[in-house]
C-alpha cells in the first residue's frame, strides 16, 4: 500500500488490531483512530509517516484500549506523546490472566440457493519486534502484553514522566531519536519492565538502578 491513510478505516468501530507495517504510506499520525474503542494494536512501522503524534480529543481521541503500538522506522517528530501516555488506560492494568488475541473466521459461500460454509476456525494473530537489533517473532500475542515502540524516528525533548503511569509496560524502545535531558527516576516504578532500549539519544544522567538490572536494556 501507498500513499495517505484511507479515512474509511474511522468506521471499522469493532477493529481489534491494525498492521499497516512495511508499506508506503506517507501521511500524518491518524489520531482520529483514537475513536476506534475496540483498537487493541497498532502497527505503522517502516512507512513515511511524519510531523508530531497529538491528541485530537482528550474525550474521543484516546484509544482506550490500545495495548500495543509500534510506530517504528518512520519520521515523526516533535515531542513524546505526553498526553496519551496519560491516556492509555489499558497500559496500566496489571492482569493477572491471559489470553492469546485470535478472531473466529467463516469462509462463507453461496450457491444453488444454499449457504455452505466452507471452513469456520480460530485465526491467532503474531506480530515481530526488533529490539537492541534483535528480531523477535510472536507467533501468538498474549491480550495482556504490553509494547510501546517509537525508535528510529525523529522525536525530541525529554522523556516525560507520565510514562511511568503505564504500570503495565513490558517493552518499551525510543532508541535512535533526538531525545534529550536526564532519564526519570521514576521509570524505576515499572516493575513489569522486561525490555527497555534508550540508546542513540542525546540522554543524560544516570539510568536508575531497578532499571540497570533487566536483561535487555540499553542506554
Amino acid at each position: 500500500m501507498k500513499g495517505r491513510v484511507p479515512r474509511s478505516f474511522e468506521n471499522c468501530t469493532l477493529l481489534e488490531i491494525l498492521d499497516l507495517g512495511n508499506n508506503h504510506m506517507e501521511d500524518i499520525f491518524p489520531s482520529m483512530w483514537g475513536a476506534l474503542r475496540e483498537l487493541q494494536v497498532l502497527i505503522l512501522k517502516s512507512n513515511k509517516f511524519h510531523g508530531a503524534v497529538r491528541l485530537l480529543s482528550p474525550s474521543n481521541y484516546n484509544f482506550p484500549k490500545l495495548h500495543i503500538i509500534d510506530l517504528s522506522y518512520n519520521s515523526f517528530s516533535g515531542d513524546l506523546p505526553q498526553q496519551y501516555f496519560q491516556d492509555w488506560s489499558a497500559m496500566k492494568k496489571k492482569q493477572k490472566t491471559a489470553e492469546y488475541m485470535q478472531s473466529e473466521i467463516s469462509i462463507i459461500q453461496e450457491y444453488d440457493n444454499v449457504v455452505h460454509y466452507s471452513w469456520v476456525g480460530n485465526y491467532s494473530y503474531s506480530m515481530n519486534i526488533i529490539n537492541k537489533g534483535v528480531k523477535t517473532e510472536y507467533t501468538k500475542i498474549i491480550d495482556v502484553f504490553v509494547v510501546i515502540d517509537l525508535s528510529s524516528n525523529m522525536f525530541g525533548g525529554i522523556i516525560p514522566e507520565s510514562i511511568t503511569d503505564l504500570s503495565g509496560l513490558q517493552l518499551l524502545n525510543l532508541s535512535n531519536n533526538e531525545l534529550s535531558g536526564a532519564i526519570p527516576l521514576s521509570m524505576g516504578s515499572l516493575t513489569r519492565l522486561e525490555s527497555l532500549d534508550l540508546s542513540s539519544n542525546k540522554l543524560s544522567g544516570k539510568m536508575p538502578q531497578e532499571l540497570v538490572k533487566l536483561n535487555f536494556s540499553g542506554f
